[in-house]
């Protein structure tokens, strides 16, 4: 049964979507472009955007809109239409103005809509080509820019809307060869069966969360996220997220230890020992997730979130150091085999936007991929047990 405090909160959010939903309407009345009509030929100048992730997208609704004429280039298939978000869920994010939410923090299936509606709502389809890696830029002496060296499409303005994350990372993690059971990438876990398995999560960050989402979602019997360190977790609450955005200056501040102390105390409550502890990062110091689930599914004995250093991958699970809250990253701790059924990897490889567009560097992309490859394939440095560290 409902106790005040929480009748109160119902209260305060249900006026407080209210007011969303008017806001968000004003927002699509004032700021949002007018589309053109079907078939309307645009003759102001011409750009092409690369990408048709969701700030391609955005940006050629907004072109459009004000009667720029566009053409959006996508690396990947059909099904890539809205970028990473299309793999993903997420708190809000709005990205347009006729963006429309019907809650806080909508999941994946709304993003996508959201996505697919601007896309369709501004005539887009028709300049959208799926499948074309653009592989070169290049200026002429009249200022205009061609797209892989076709001469025959010239543009007046380029938008490179690639995102800051790439294709997913796997890492090869040593001893993953003798793993008996699945290793699933974060980005790739549509359809996977973990129905009554125990699920290894490797890393803690934001797609940790997500993939714990996903087994919870399709019950799994435990989720076991292995990190490397404690992460800020904060409420998926509006009064709560916006109270913490008034930290104007964007980073930790003489009074950051009273939101910190107070997150400890009324959200994580027992299960302080995962929090971060005083005198580790901030609140303001890192990007914190958003997420009411992840302690309730500790607590309910659902999901485990176990700090300490990966040291092998063995049969049946991850040989794993645990350390104690506070001990530093490959610090001393207690060594076991982590048993599961299904392994989950989360990272994604950085994009170079900045050398592929001006030029400037362009030999060091190549030179950092080789090298990071290196380090994450166990080649560059090799496995060392005593300090846990690979």
């Amino acid at each position: 049964m409902a106790g005040p405090i929480d009748t109160a909160a119902g209260a305060i959010n249900k006026f407080v979507m209210l007011w969303f939903q008017i806001y968000q309407m004003v927002l699509a009345k004032i700021l949002s472009p007018d589309p053109p009509p079907p078939g309307k030929k645009l003759h102001r100048p011409r750009v092409a955007i690369v990408g048709a992730g969701l700030t391609g997208v955005s940006a050629a609704a907004h072109c459009v809109g004000n009667g720029f004429d566009v053409h959006i280039f996508e690396a990947g298939p059909r099904e890539h239409l809205g970028g990473i978000w299309a793999k993903i869920h997420s708190v809000m994010y709005r990205f347009f103005p006729t963006v429309f939410w019907s809650k806080g923090y909508p999941n994946r299936k709304e993003i996508v809509e959201q996505i697919e509606k601007v896309w369709k709502t501004y005539n887009l389809e028709e300049k959208t080509t799926f499948n074309h890696k653009v592989e070169s830029v290049k200026e002429d002496d009249k200022g205009r820019w061609t797209i892989n060296d076709n001469s025959d499409e010239k543009f007046d303005g380029i938008i490179a809307a690639i995102g800051s994350c790439g294709d997913p990372k796997m890492p090869h993690i040593p001893g993953q060869e003798k793993f008996k059971g699945q290793i699933y990438h974060s980005s790739e876990l549509d359809g996977k069966d973990v129905k009554d398995k125990t699920v290894l999560i490797i890393g803690g960050g934001a797609s940790a969360i997500e993939a714990m989402e996903f087994t919870t979602k399709e019950k799994a019997k435990k989720a076991k996220i292995l990190s490397r360190s404690e992460k800020w977790i904060i409420p998926r609450n509006p009064i709560i997220d916006m109270l913490l955005s008034f930290n104007i200056f964007g980073q930790e501040t003489i009074f950051s230890w009273i939101p910190e102390r107070l997150l400890r105390k009324f959200f994580y409550r027992d299960l302080a020992d995962i929090a971060p502890p005083p005198g580790s990062a901030g609140l303001f110091e890192e990007t914190p997730m958003v997420n009411n689930d992840v302690l309730e599914q500790i607590r309910s004995g659902n999901a485990e979130w176990l700090r300490g250093d990966i040291l092998e991958v063995e049969e049946n699970g991850i040989r794993f150091n645990r350390r104690q809250q506070g001990v530093p990253k490959n610090g001393p701790g207690h060594e076991k085999i982590e048993e599961g059924e299904c392994v989950i990897i989360n990272p994604f490889r950085w994009k170079w936007a900045i050398f592929v567009f001006t030029g400037v560097g362009i030999g060091l992309p190549l030179n950092i991929v080789d090298k990071e490859d290196k380090i994450r394939n166990g080649i560059g440095k090799p496995a060392d047990h005593k300090t846990h560290t690979y």
